[in-house]
């Protein structure tokens, strides 16, 4: 019998105050501004997930060459989907059932193109969000339809909704969904438009509203 599991990957604090400095491990605070613009202030507090380099690519199938090039949010969506399936099954592959994942950022590809990283056949898998969905069902054996979700900001509620449906009509579903933060251009992009605030902390419903903080998680 199939139950229901819920599995996440939070930044450390979350269920108090997960905003931090931004680690330089993820993009220097104190860079110049690039000759051709930039923002005047840089961005300085979110909430990340710490260790989204690390992977177990042959636990997962993946092959050492391809593992490089893999975005880290389909590297974290195969881990926890793997958590899911082993609390809700008891570890039985769960044959038909749906896969929905929300997910809106596609940061990975310009940075492994901006490295050393040489372009290979993996390229044209390694980011795209419908594979971030195929992947989970062809690595599962789950076989149902496989859905990326990109409603901005409602992506994980709408992937959630429709996993949820399935599951009211009596299939199984994994609803997941992803965010990281790992290129310093949306965030400066967000900066310049005036739409985070300094302190990093969101204010909504108040007087002093400023903006908002970005922040990382990974849920199934």
């Amino acid at each position: 019998p199939l139950a229901l599991a819920l599995v996440t990957r939070l930044p450390p604090g979350a269920s108090l105050d997960a905003m931090r400095p931004v680690s330089h491990a993820r993009w220097d605070l104190d860079a110049p501004v690039p000759p051709g613009g930039g923002p005047a202030r840089r961005a300085r507090f979110a909430a990340m997930l710490p260790g989204v380099a690390a992977f177990d690519a042959r636990a997962f199938g993946v092959a050492p060459p391809e593992a490089p090039a893999l975005d880290p949010q389909q590297r974290l969506l195969l881990e926890v989907a793997a958590e899911t399936i082993r609390r809700a099954s008891d570890g039985a592959m769960v044959a038909g059932a749906s896969t929905f994942v929300g997910i809106q950022q596609m940061e990975y590809g310009a940075l492994a193109a901006a490295s050393s990283l040489p372009l290979s056949a993996h390229a044209a898998t390694s980011s795209p969000f419908s594979v971030a969905a195929g992947r989970l069902s062809f690595t599962y054996d789950m076989g149902g339809e496989a859905v990326a979700v990109d409603t901005a900001c409602s992506s994980a509620l709408v992937a959630l909704h429709l996993g949820a449906a399935r599951a009211r009509g009596g299939a199984a579903a994994l609803a997941a969904s992803i965010n990281l933060a790992l290129s310093p251009t949306t965030t400066a992009a967000a900066q310049l438009a005036g739409m985070l605030c300094d302190d990093g902390r969101c204010k909504a419903l108040d007087a002093g509203a400023d903006g908002y903080g970005r922040a990382e998680a990974c849920v199934a």
